[in-house]
């Protein structure tokens, strides 16, 4: 006759025994997902830094410059109502460059008059809320 004391031990040793089983399959599970992401983020990685995607956010960056210069030569030439169109525009092409600027990782380098422009209006991936575009100057 099994007493009421070894009932306990065997049905505790087998809730122990499934509870560790059950934390070993999620664990692995958990621990698979974790590698397979961090294999993914590395590859994405490796694409981001590949010299094709860096000549491309350098082409990206040159075509905004271009649309800053033509858009402040329409500034100055601008009737008032229009400025602050054309203001808000070059805005959005700086904060571009800015954000392109920041996925270059040094296999190119920018033309010295984007490096400065890059330099006086840019912080964080952002236009700087010390630069001039800020101001409309």
């Amino acid at each position: 006759m099994i007493g009421p004391r070894t009932t306990f031990a065997v049905i505790g040793s087998i809730v122990a025994f499934v509870l560790i089983v059950g934390g070993i399959i999620v664990g692995g599970w958990q621990a698979n997902w974790w590698f397979a992401n961090s294999g993914t983020n590395h590859q994405a990685h490796i694409n981001s830094s590949s010299y094709g995607a860096q000549e491309s956010d350098l082409s990206l960056i040159a075509s905004n410059m271009q649309a800053i210069n033509g858009d402040e030569v329409d500034l100055r030439t601008a009737p008032a109502g229009l400025a602050q169109q054309i203001h808000t525009e070059i805005l959005g092409d700086a904060n571009n460059v800015c954000h392109y600027d920041t996925l270059l990782t040094g296999s190119v380098a920018l033309d010295p008059q984007t490096a400065a422009f890059v330099k006086a209006n840019c912080l964080g991936g952002s236009v700087s809320a010390l630069s001039s575009l800020r101001n409309g100057t």
